[in-house]
């Protein structure tokens, strides 16, 4: 099927940021920039697959993050998970659109194709021969898993069922999907060509986004198990208990660390063998991130460092974003959050680096940041802002 064509720019006036200092635990940090500067825009006419803005790329220094373009695709589709998908040589931009379309975008912030699949869109996963995405027909009542090359070009779907999380994961050069629901389920690997290489059963449906590290598969189960399956061929590792509605898991070096959402409370786990380390009683959550040192919770605009030792404290962050939960990830020694039309950096120290306003209020859109060299994506809007980090 043919994708469709972009329409000629047009100029439109341009737009005034600023950055923003940032009060944090009665001190200020200043942002690295003072305010302002302008940016001359311009828009995509197209009317089919959403609208293009880029800035001429001048008046950047000195700022810790400077917007280059954005792209309307009319909202995001999908509950969680990044806000779009990079290919492997950072040329190309997917995103899915809750209106049943999947968009590319050239790193310039040119729209190269549209093509509908659906009802609703995932966020995509990207490999160099090509994207996958969920999508959704008959008001989320059935799930389908769509390869495309990277012109567009439909290759394959394959039918899913109506259950599972958000979006597909890459593994390795395949695909990794959730099947059923809170009473049975499991998870299958999809190869690049459409076929199953191998399906594993689960005390039932996935609750969460597993993670894929070290050839390991983690997920946790309505079964209220916390299981890992070897990624080659989904054999059973171990499997134990996990605590009500075990989540998804986050790896701190050797560490599993999961919430049981039915209980409010956060556990351990030793990755090699699920021994449980640890089992502490919280009011936050649930955790959204982890790196080397410490895994992050976010609730209610307070950020919280969590020791993967023994799941005590080492930092809170009390951030202005009170209404709502941000979007954020961990990446290069930084936490990035994006909550409203700001952009907010923070050391895994839990200190402030810099806030600056940067794109477009996303509302309630709970999708994180990107992070692809030193370009950020971002949600903003009903689309998203690419965004190039210099401190």
């Amino acid at each position: 099927m043919p994708a469709d064509t972009p329409g000629p720019p047009t100029a439109v006036q341009p737009g005034r940021r600023r950055v923003l200092g940032l009060l944090a635990g009665g001190a200020v940090t200043a942002a690295a920039a003072g305010s302002g500067g302008w940016w001359w825009l311009r828009r995509s006419d197209d009317k089919d697959a959403g609208h293009g803005y880029a800035d001429s790329g001048g008046g950047a220094a000195g700022k810790p993050a400077v917007l280059r373009w954005q792209y309307d695709v009319g909202g995001l589709g999908g509950l969680t998970g990044p806000c779009a998908a990079v290919s492997p040589d950072g040329t190309t931009v997917y995103i899915g659109g809750v209106n049943g379309t999947l968009h590319a975008v050239s790193a310039a912030g040119a729209k190269r194709w549209s093509v509908r699949l659906g009802d609703e869109t995932s966020t995509p996963v990207a490999t160099a021969s090509g994207v996958f995405c969920l999508a959704w027909e008959n008001d989320r009542g059935l799930r389908k898993l769509h390869a495309l090359g990277p012109d567009g070009t439909r290759r394959w779907a394959r039918t899913l069922g109506d259950h599972g999380y958000d979006r597909p994961l890459l593994l390795d050069d395949h695909l990794l999907v959730a099947l059923g629901n809170t009473d049975a389920g499991g998870l299958r690997c999809v190869a690049a060509d459409g076929s199953t290489r191998w399906t594993a059963t689960t005390p039932a449906g996935p609750t969460d986004t597993p993670l894929v590290a070290g050839g390991v598969v983690y997920t946790g189960c309505f079964g209220d198990r916390l299981l890992a399956l070897d990624a080659s061929d989904g054999t059973r590792l171990w499997s134990v208990p996990g605590g009500i509605d075990v989540g998804g898991p986050v790896l701190v070096a050797t560490t599993l660390v999961a919430d049981s959402g039915g209980e409010l409370n956060r556990h351990g786990f030793r990755s090699r063998d699920g021994r449980l380390l640890w089992e502490k009683e919280v009011s936050s959550g649930p955790l959204v991130a982890g790196d080397d040192a410490l895994a992050v919770a976010v609730s209610g605009g307070t950020f919280e460092g969590v020791r993967a030792a023994d799941g005590s404290t080492a930092w809170t962050y009390e951030s202005p974003y009170r209404d709502r939960d941000p979007a954020l990830t961990v990446a290069g020694g930084l936490v990035y959050v994006r909550a409203r039309a700001e952009l907010l950096a923070l050391g895994v120290d839990g200190r402030p680096h810099w806030t600056v306003t940067v794109g477009r209020d996303a509302g309630e859109d709970g999708h994180a940041p990107l992070v692809s060299g030193r370009r950020l994506y971002i949600p903003s809007g009903t689309g998203i802002a690419a965004v190039d980090v210099t401190a």
